[in-house]
């Protein structure tokens, strides 16, 4: 089992932000030896938002280490393509027994997406959105850089170009079927 991590490096400067249902398992393994600090373990950790690295992460990573501006970068994903993942990945089979109430075994996409506009979602719609993953406080894009999940490869080249060798990105961790 693969734990997502923030990927932190200094020697290469950069700062990756682990987006929920966007490769974060294979990246995290192409980045890892590449990254000094990870950030991982429960998913608050491991999926920290742009607010928090920049209310606690860097002033600490300034205070101890003297770094001051890592470049951050991100990969995001079609927004119906990134809730169609949230819906598979909730409908999998150890939700579907019990009422688990993260599963969306009882409910098809378009109830999902319907129940995801909502006010207040349901939990099985409680998954937050990219946009508040990315934003800084004043409301704008917080990172440097954002790959789009369908340009994978763009993002495998600028790392590779960053860490200054090539890097391969491996299949891991392939949600549910369509269901």
């Amino acid at each position: 089992m693969w734990a997502r991590a923030m990927l932190i490096s200094q020697k290469h400067n950069f700062v990756f932000f682990c987006m929920p249902k966007c490769a974060s398992n294979s990246i995290e393994l192409m980045l890892k030896p590449h990254s000094e600090i990870h950030l991982r373990g429960r998913p608050q950790v491991r999926h920290t938002n742009v607010r928090e690295y920049r209310t606690y992460i860097q002033p600490y990573l300034a205070d101890v280490a003297g770094t001051t501006e890592l470049e951050t970068i991100c990969l995001v994903r079609e927004p119906v393509s990134w809730l169609n993942s949230w819906y598979r990945f909730r409908a999998r089979h150890d939700l579907r027994s019990g009422d688990h109430p993260h599963s969306t075994s009882h409910v098809d996409f378009e109830g999902f997406v319907e129940a995801y506009l909502a006010v207040p979602r349901p939990a099985f719609a409680a998954i937050g959105s990219q946009y508040e993953f990315v934003r800084d406080a004043q409301g704008e894009t917080g990172v440097d850089r954002l790959f789009a999940y369908d340009d994978i490869p763009g993002l495998v080249d600028f790392f590779s170009k960053r860490v200054g060798r090539r890097l391969t990105l491996k299949t891991l961790n392939i949600g549910p079927g369509k269901v």
